[in-house]
């Protein structure tokens, strides 16, 4: 009895392990998870081969940030107990306080920023710690002062440091990714001056977009929608915020334009799965939302 109790615990372990290691290696696809961390920030990119970027890390509060509480545990499910980097758009609280979390639990290659924030005067307190604990674990720091690309298993990455003349949003660090002729792009905070000095970029149009700074009506203008020309977007906002985002004036832009539009504070975590042909499938936590292409089949 004893035996074949063992050999049953046994092999539903094997089965959870082998569906973890399924989930996260999946041969070939990109996938892109944003998270429901309330009112904040926080989307997994996993590559093909399994390299990973973590963009933002949502807030929480003194003692008890959202790294800790929601983001490892739920890193850990996936099999992922190492980040080869960690994306800073800007350091928010809603945005970047997680981090102390996942730097406390996970190791983390690298910690992208925008080098500006390096430079405040006076230095920005949360960043100031960030920076100390990043060091102290032994994750190396690195400042974009203008835009880079790269290009790792499959996927082109474009990373762009905009210049917000000292306004904190409009200096996010904000990040395109192309994989098999799907776009995606995340906008961290950024308002309408930030849009505009994006315009000046020559990218392709962005079918899935990180809704800038919680569908704030500060944000999201029709000159940028016209620029992104978004296929999806989600918004990461959490339950009756009182700020009020979404603004129901950015919800109405989004429909006119056509855009199928996501909310955490709704769906939960949403995760869009790319295939090498470009295939695309969409899951929240209420199951299901389809299957389209980037481009006809």
């Amino acid at each position: 009895m004893r035996k074949s109790l063992f050999f049953g615990s046994s092999l539903a372990l094997l089965v959870l392990i082998c569906l973890r290691l399924h989930s996260r290696f999946h041969p070939g696809r990109f996938q892109v998870t944003f998270f429901d961390v309330g009112q904040g920030d926080s989307a997994l990119l996993l590559f093909p081969e399994g390299k990973t970027i973590l963009v933002d890390a949502g807030g929480g509060f003194k003692g008890s940030d959202l790294g800790t509480r929601e983001l490892f545990p739920e890193l850990a499910r996936m099999g992922i107990l190492h980040l080869d980097f960690a994306f800073l758009t800007h350091p928010d609280w809603d945005h970047a306080y997680g981090l102390h979390g996942i730097l406390q639990e996970l190791s983390v290659g690298e910690l992208w920023l925008n080098s500006a924030f390096t430079k405040l005067d006076p230095p920005n307190p949360l960043l100031v710690s960030l920076l100390a604990k990043a060091r102290l674990r032994g994750t190396r720091v690195r400042g974009f002062s203008s835009p880079s690309d790269f290009e790792t298993q499959g996927v082109r990455m474009h990373v762009i440091p905009l210049h917000g003349e000292g306004k904190t949003n409009d200096e996010s660090l904000v990040l395109f990714v192309e994989f098999a002729g799907c776009t995606a792009f995340f906008s961290g905070d950024i308002e309408a001056p930030a849009e505009r000095e994006l315009a000046g970029f020559k990218l392709p149009h962005a079918l899935l977009l990180k809704v800038a700074h919680h569908g704030s009506k500060t944000s999201s203008t029709e000159t940028f929608l016209r620029w992104a020309f978004p296929r999806w977007a989600v918004i990461s906002v959490g339950a009756r915020n009182h700020y009020g985002h979404p603004s129901p004036i950015v919800l109405q832009r989004l429909s006119a334009h056509g855009i199928r539009t996501f909310r955490t504070d709704f769906h939960g975590y949403v995760r869009f799965s790319f295939s090498p042909e470009g295939k695309v499938e969409c899951e929240t936590a209420m199951g299901s939302c389809g299957v389209a292409y980037c481009k006809p089949p």
